[in-house]
């Protein structure tokens, strides 16, 4: 049990999202003035997806909707990037309204899309976010297996 608590002590030092507490209405505000600029293509994934991202303290049902908004395109341009990166904001939209099933449907998804693009970043921080869904569903066997994981990655 010790060494659970001490993973994810150090998975939330490494990884959690202070920035986007700190930085909170700014860069929303700063986002929601580049949307309407951006062309259909990646980078307004990565607009949409980042507020997706930053809303998940405040408002996480609009973050699941810039979400699915970003998805949505990503879809279309056929981006498994920014499909990933959606699924993983959308799922910590979830995580924040503890619907944790849905978190992991989320986080599940977007794991799948980093192991098939070989990006070891992104699956080391959705694997520890899988993991951090585990403790809170007091699955600590899963959550110890996921957080090893993810420090390892």
């Amino acid at each position: 049990m010790k060494l659970l608590v001490l993973l994810i002590l150090v998975y939330m030092w490494a990884y959690y999202p202070i920035a986007a507490q700190k930085q909170g209405q700014d860069r929303i505000d700063s986002l929601l003035a580049e949307l309407p600029k951006c062309k259909e293509d990646s980078n307004k994934v990565n607009v949409l997806n980042d507020l997706s991202f930053y809303y998940f303290a405040t408002k996480p049902n609009e973050g699941i909707a810039y979400g699915k908004k970003g998805l949505e395109l990503a879809e279309k341009l056929e981006w498994k990037k920014g499909k990933a990166n959606a699924y993983s904001s959308i799922g910590y939209n979830y995580y924040s309204k503890s619907e944790y099933s849905k978190a992991l449907e989320h986080y599940f998804q977007s794991l799948k899309l980093f192991e098939e693009l070989h990006d070891t970043a992104g699956e080391a921080k959705v694997t520890g976010k899988i993991g951090l869904v585990y403790v809170f569903e007091n699955e600590y066997p899963k959550a110890k297996e996921y957080l090893l994981k993810a420090i390892r990655m």
